[in-house]
């Protein structure tokens, strides 16, 4: 296979094991699952399986909430439409709702969290094939883009929904090694993987446990 971000091929790149999970880490920097699910297997393990249980938890709730605020406090714009791209508990959309009285959609593939959203009053769809030709001016994508085998193009999909002058908003975890997460990125790579897709860094920051970024799409980076 090939390296989801530089392209080059995995034979290039050395590997190693990690909490029993066997990586490549490419000569670009950046570090993915050696044995990568398919998207069709993908799909159907965050539909059904991934956080399989009945209701979102205490600590979802606690976390999802701390980052919400951290997050609008970051961005700190008022947007008229909103799309989350992995909108889990719909915690992040229902906060921005509240304060701007902005359109949300929420995407999330997982049965039990979109079926929770809804209840909350939420337009959340399973997918983004369901969207009809909406452009939005805020495009989040918090803790998601680690989760796909291919994130160039999910960062392709969220420039193609974008209103002129919008703007995206992304949160990845710094380093996290887990079975979920097929993408491991460290400051260089996150920056380097937004540039890449075309988007220009407006601001960003980082902790020992995240970073986040504030773009707009630009002239694609050669």
């Amino acid at each position: 296979m090939s390296c989801p971000l530089c392209g080059e091929s995995s034979l290039l790149a050395e590997t190693f094991e990690a909490r029993g999970l066997s990586y490549c880490l490419c000569t670009c920097g950046l570090i993915f699952h050696k044995n990568m699910m398919t998207p069709e297997a993908l799909a159907e393990y965050y539909k059904g399986e991934y956080r399989n249980w009945e209701e979102p938890t205490d600590t979802s709730f606690r976390k999802e909430g701390q980052r919400a605020e951290r997050l609008i406090g970051f961005m700190d714009f008022a947007p008229a439409n909103v799309l989350d791209i992995g909108s889990s508990t719909g915690l992040l959309l229902k906060s921005l709702q509240s304060k701007y009285g902005c359109d949300v959609v929420g995407i999330e593939p997982n049965d039990k969290y979109r079926k929770y959203s809804r209840r909350l009053g939420l337009n959340v769809l399973d997918n983004l094939g369901k969207l009809d030709g909406e452009q939005f001016d805020l495009i989040t994508i918090i803790h998601t883009l680690e989760h796909f085998t291919e994130p160039l193009e999910l960062l392709e999909k969220a420039q193609n929904l974008m209103a002129d002058g919008g703007k995206l908003l992304i949160e990845i975890p710094l380093q996290n090694v887990a079975y979920a997460h097929p993408i491991v990125f460290t400051e260089k790579t996150f920056e380097r993987m937004l540039n890449t897709a075309g988007f220009v860094i407006e601001k960003a920051e980082a902790t020992a446990r995240d970073m986040r970024a504030l773009t707009e799409y630009g002239r694609m980076v050669e």
